[in-house]
């Protein structure tokens, strides 16, 4: 008699530091906990990226809510190199009684979506950049350059190849400025989609690192004379009929007034922000000045030190910039 080994679904929610955690069924139960979710508890808020408890934590031992999976929001490959599939599904954190609970990341990000397109009409785009460092034995490779992509085949392809399958559809993987650093990048999408593509990515990589052998380190810092590892949020806008809002190019930079309204905004509330976006200590080793990531509160055209960076458009072709107009936080 055989028998066969049924797969694996993980519903998960990214915490705020940035750990993302979960509870898995088989994949036949699916169904059945779609719309009660699994069991979780508010203190699993209150866990520290060093598998420890912060001390007090403000709901002790005490309380119950649910993690219930948003079956929209589903990464599954089995190209990562694991003997069965990569299958997470991002969830929502709920009371008992299905009401978002307070400290549900995701819900968070939801809402806050949803209050400025109420305000303003306006909807999210966005994309993230992703560096990361490979520890692993490899022949030094030059910076930026083809070789040093190629000395770790078939990792890139292997790794973009897992990332369509999964739905997160990568742009563009390249060897990095650092030593066995590289960079992967996703299509622009709606800003929840994007977010859920950012820890789908994460996930992925690692994944597909500890197959070939290798570990995949996301930090911002693999030590203090190392090149720092940023994750670059690109943003712009739509309104309520789906067109481009970012662009006029009668303004200064070409920033429309209701983005640079917002770009104001995260300015003035950037020191708060940021303790959010760079929560760990050695993420101020990497975000100081000349070392070609944010160190001033700033905007700028084309400046990759500044806090909120307007991207380049390209007119190659006759294509039109209002489409591909975006700004750039790489204060993460």
């Amino acid at each position: 008699m055989t028998s066969t080994v049924e797969p694996l679904v993980a519903v998960v929610t990214t915490d705020l530091s940035a750990i993302t955690r979960g509870r898995s069924v088989v994949e036949s139960k699916l169904q059945k906990i779609a719309a009660t979710g699994v069991g979780w508890l508010q203190a699993n808020l209150s866990l520290t990226p060093f598998n420890s408890i912060v001390d007090p934590n403000p709901w002790g031992s005490s309380g119950d809510v649910r993690l219930v999976p948003d079956l929209n929001a589903r990464f599954r490959t089995v190209l990562t190199g694991s003997a069965t599939a990569f299958d997470m599904i991002a969830g929502n954190i709920v009371e008992l009684d299905g009401s978002p609970w307070v400290g549900c990341t995701r819900t968070m990000l939801r809402d806050a979506l949803a209050e400025l397109k109420a305000a303003t009409g306006l909807s999210v785009i966005a994309a993230f950049e992703h560096e990361f460092h490979i520890e692993g034995d490899f022949v030094p490779g030059h910076s930026l350059s083809f070789q040093a992509l190629r000395r770790t085949d078939p990792f890139a392809p292997n790794l973009m190849a897992a990332l369509e399958e999964a739905g997160v559809a990568p742009e563009v993987v390249i060897a990095e400025f650092g030593n066995e650093q590289f960079e992967v990048t996703h299509e622009p999408a709606d800003a929840l989609a994007a977010a859920d593509r950012a820890v789908a990515i994460r996930e992925i990589t690692r994944e597909v690192a500890r197959n070939a052998g290798w570990r995949a380190s996301f930090t911002p810092k693999a030590a203090p004379d190392a090149v720092g590892n940023g994750l670059h949020i690109h943003f712009s806008f739509i309104d309520a009929a789906g067109k481009p809002a970012t662009y006029d190019p009668a303004r200064p930079g070409g920033l429309s007034s209701q983005a640079g309204a917002f770009c104001a905004g995260v300015l003035r509330h950037l020191p708060g922000i940021t303790a959010m976006t760079a929560a760990s200590v050695s993420s101020y080793y990497r975000l100081k000045p000349h070392s070609w990531s944010s160190s001033y509160t700033w905007l700028a055209d084309r400046d990759r030190e500044a806090s909120l960076r307007i991207c380049p458009t390209v007119t190659i072709g006759g294509r039109d910039p209002v489409r591909q107009y975006n700004i750039e936080n790489p204060a993460a």
